[in-house]
């Protein structure tokens, strides 16, 4: 195997760069090849010219060739199903979770101021008032649910004053509850008792 670089005669920094390729080539060859290890001898010919063989010659001297070290290629990193792009949809719930998660975590308390316990109405209406207080206020995503005698009243609302209307005549329970827009109940209050009496018209 030889390898020539010219004319030893040309100009001093054309021959120094032109060796400088050379042994460039030279080196990616052998280790490409898997010739890194061999022993490369250089010599000059009696016509001035530079050769470059892996087997000794008269004259020759033996060149030591640095240790290559080729690295393993570097794959491209794909984008992981993770990295997706999100809906709006999964922005909004996500958004929507995040802030019931932020208000479940304030202790949120609730009671009623009316009717009291042990309280008698007597109507013939058979309209009962209530009052709630809520402490601290409710967020938009949190909302009051009327139970009477363990059965929903009505829609959940952010309404603190209602009335019950066509209260049957005997014995209620009344709570209220405070729930999550995901159903969960973060706050309950105590239940009252109250009764609902109908005026009795006396027959002559």
């Amino acid at each position: 195997m030889h390898y020539c670089l010219g004319p030893v005669k040309q100009k001093k920094l054309k021959l120094i760069y032109t060796k400088f390729l050379l042994c460039g080539s030279l080196v990616f060859m052998l280790a490409d090849s898997g010739l890194a290890k061999t022993n490369i001898y250089k010599q000059v010919t009696p016509e001035g010219q530079v050769e470059y063989s892996d087997q000794p010659a008269q004259n020759s001297t033996e060149i030591l060739l640095p240790q290559i070290q080729i690295n393993p290629a570097i794959l491209p990193k794909t984008a992981s199903p993770s990295s997706t792009p999100e809906s709006v949809d999964s922005v909004e719930s996500t958004g929507r979770a995040s802030e019931a998660q932020k208000s479940s975590k304030i202790q949120v308390s609730i009671s009623i101021s009316s009717p009291i316990e042990q309280q008698f109405f007597i109507s013939a209406i058979t309209e009962v008032p209530v009052a709630l207080v809520v402490q601290p206020a409710l967020s938009p995503t949190q909302k009051i649910k009327i139970l009477l005698d363990n059965q929903p009243y009505g829609e959940p609302s952010h309404a603190l004053n209602l009335t019950l209307k066509n209260v049957e005549r005997g014995s209620h329970e009344l709570k209220a509850i405070i729930i999550e827009d995901n159903n969960q109940i973060i706050a309950s209050s105590a239940p009252v008792t109250f009764y609902q009496q109908r005026q009795q018209i006396k027959k002559p």
